[in-house]
């Protein structure tokens, strides 16, 4: 298709700088697409359908759900993860819950030069310290730093404290409309965030259960959001003897601009161990023919290891089982193919059938026939 003759628009802009300042994205030199892992593999492939993607960095991610379904200790993971990319990482700890030695443990770097903990909750605050502390940084420079906001949940206006020290219990009707103007002004910072957040109660089974809280805004301005759908406790013994080992968490991708929407899997936080990096990948394994199980023995084999040895699943979420599947065989392009979307566009076909539209004339307008009477109907149904 022949392109249009162009005004000399571009020109004159760019003798103004106009298409030169940091906010300009050249198309020659896009930014990469870069993601901090969450340290769960099904996940990644959840939120931006790789294996060794995450939540995206430059953008605002947000995880909804239940308490003790593992939104804080991911929050956790991606500190880590994101320390090991040489990004800066900043928590607002709204809920006043961080956990120093926890943190450790995880291998987080706890230093001044690496993390810095803000145990804050009014919106107005926190909104100017997040604005304030990027201010006259690169658009490059911002995207290497990671907000962790725990949880939305728990931010409140500065004006419900003002009015409960004077004695006033008056519900502030800002609430929703300063959640929303603090999403819209953190996302033009073109940091990092990773926000976790509630999902409203199914109050005698009327209402959503899965309902994200705390405002619209939230949900639309987000890259990606996670949400939660149940917990299973995992325990050794019966009864009195049941000791309680974790929980497996599923999950579905309520919205992305890297994967598929809607698409649902597990994963587990064992109590004596942290985030399980490979479980719910075992069904995808088994589905491509990559694994199978004995049923009588309920024993696992990987199909391209020779005499491969026979496993419980309780003994195969390790590195030494799932690292040959990765390595020696597709199963990587089979698992991320079922997380993806084709992004491609047939814009020639739309291209040509618009072209081809144009060119047929416009017919002659028909007059219609009215029918008034029962005989004109059956005429009319006749013809």
């Amino acid at each position: 298709m022949a392109q249009p003759k162009r005004l000399k628009i571009y020109e004159k802009l760019v003798k103004d700088s106009l298409l030169n300042d940091d906010d300009y994205l050249d198309p020659e030199n896009p930014p990469p697409k870069d993601f901090i892992s969450t340290g769960i593999i099904t996940i990644n492939l959840q939120l931006s359908g790789r294996i060794d993607g995450g939540i995206p960095i430059g953008n605002v991610s947000t995880y909804a759900g239940h308490h003790q379904h593992g939104k804080s200790i991911i929050g956790k993971a991606l500190i880590r993860n994101a320390q090991k990319k040489g990004m800066y990482c900043i928590v607002i700890d709204d809920e006043f819950e961080w956990d120093w030695d926890q943190a450790k443990s995880i291998g987080i770097d706890c230093s001044k030069e690496a993390l810095n903990v803000q145990q804050m909750n009014q919106i107005e605050p926190i909104q100017s310290f997040i604005l304030n502390t990027v201010k006259g940084l690169t658009r490059e420079e911002r995207s290497r730093i990671l907000f962790v906001i725990d949880s939305w949940g728990g931010l409140t206006p500065e004006g419900v404290t003002k009015k409960a020290e004077e004695g006033k219990q008056k519900q502030d009707n800002r609430d929703i409309l300063l959640r929303n103007m603090l999403i819209k002004n953190l996302l033009s910072t073109r940091c990092t965030y990773y926000i976790t957040n509630h999902v409203y109660a199914n109050i005698s089974g009327y209402g959503d259960p899965y309902k994200i809280a705390g405002g619209s805004r939230l949900m639309y301005l987000s890259h990606c959001v996670l949400q939660s759908k149940g917990k299973e406790k995992q325990f050794t013994g019966k009864d009195d003897d049941k000791v309680f080992t974790g929980g497996v968490i599923s999950t579905r991708c309520f919205k992305s601009r890297c994967s598929r929407e809607f698409t649902e899997i597990d994963f587990r936080i064992k109590y004596d161990g942290g985030l399980d990096m490979f479980y719910g990948l075992l069904p995808y394994a088994l589905d491509g023919g990559y694994v199978t199980v004995d049923k009588k023995t309920s024993r696992y084999t990987r199909n391209h290891v020779k005499d491969d040895k026979k496993l419980y699943e309780k003994d195969i979420y390790n590195s030494a089982f799932w690292l040959p599947l990765f390595t020696d065989t597709d199963f990587r392009q089979f698992v991320e193919t079922k997380f993806k979307f084709d992004d491609q566009y047939d814009a020639d076909s739309e291209s040509k059938f618009i072209e081809d539209i144009s060119k047929i004339p416009t017919p002659a307008k028909v007059e219609k026939v009215e029918a008034n009477t029962t005989d004109d109907k059956e005429d009319l149904k006749n013809q």
